[in-house]
């Protein structure tokens, strides 16, 4: 559950925010609840926000996210742009890369913290990979689709920012060098992640954690 103050804060947020926009009335809060959504979003500060939308009959539910730095960032040598903050980045990047971005995708600040403010998509398109049924063949066509589909979506972004150009990318995508130890690094991490989660299944049945509290905190 969502305390009060917090609601008043984030419904403050939010409508201080739109008093900027041109449609104002559009997001004028009506409720507030926190979202758990996404296996990379767990644990995060995320909301779903009830609003006015297009009035009585068509409110809209809006999603606010924290934004928080990519996973890759300590890992990689490359040179980055810089943004005026990680919700920035995420946006811009979404923006570029996909044909159709989240319709009102906006940056907000709240108590010094950059959130993504967008509107809620209950369902996205998945595979489902029991369709595949153990046929190496539909997975293999499944991969070399969506392989295809990210290359296009980095051709949209190429050369911007100091990214590479189109050139770059296909000088890549023709050497032979980095394959080999990205399939070594899949398999390494697979154990990795199966050991990851044997441990922690083992901490919680051993009461490594408590939940006493409203914030899940583990045990030492």
């Amino acid at each position: 559950s969502l305390d009060e103050s917090k609601k008043l804060k984030v419904k403050s947020t939010i409508e201080d925010w739109a008093n900027t926009e041109e449609n104002k009335d559009f997001y004028k809060v009506h409720d507030i609840a926190v979202r758990i959504a996404g296996t990379g979003s767990l644990g995060l500060e995320r909301y779903v926000v009830l609003v006015e939308g297009n009035g009585k009959d068509n409110h809209y539910l809006l999603d606010l996210k924290i934004a928080q730095p990519s996973s890759l960032q300590n890992f990689s040598k490359a040179t980055q742009p810089k943004w005026n903050n990680d919700a920035e980045r995420i946006i811009e990047i979404q923006q570029r890369m996909q044909a159709v971005s989240p319709a009102l995708i906006h940056s907000i600040e709240m108590d010094g913290k950059n959130f993504v403010l967008k509107e809620l998509q209950p369902s996205q398109d998945k595979l489902d990979l029991t369709l595949i049924d153990g046929e190496i063949k539909k997975l293999t066509d499944s991969l070399n689709t969506f392989a295809e589909i990210l290359a296009w979506d980095q051709l949209r972004c190429s050369g911007r920012q100091g990214s590479a150009i189109v050139d770059e990318l296909i000088d890549f995508a023709n050497r032979t060098d980095w394959q080999q130890p990205l399939l070594d690094f899949c398999e390494t991490y697979f154990e990795k992640v199966k050991s990851d989660y044997e441990i922690f299944c083992k901490a919680f049945d051993d009461g490594g954690f408590n939940f006493d509290d409203e914030v899940v905190e583990i045990v030492s």
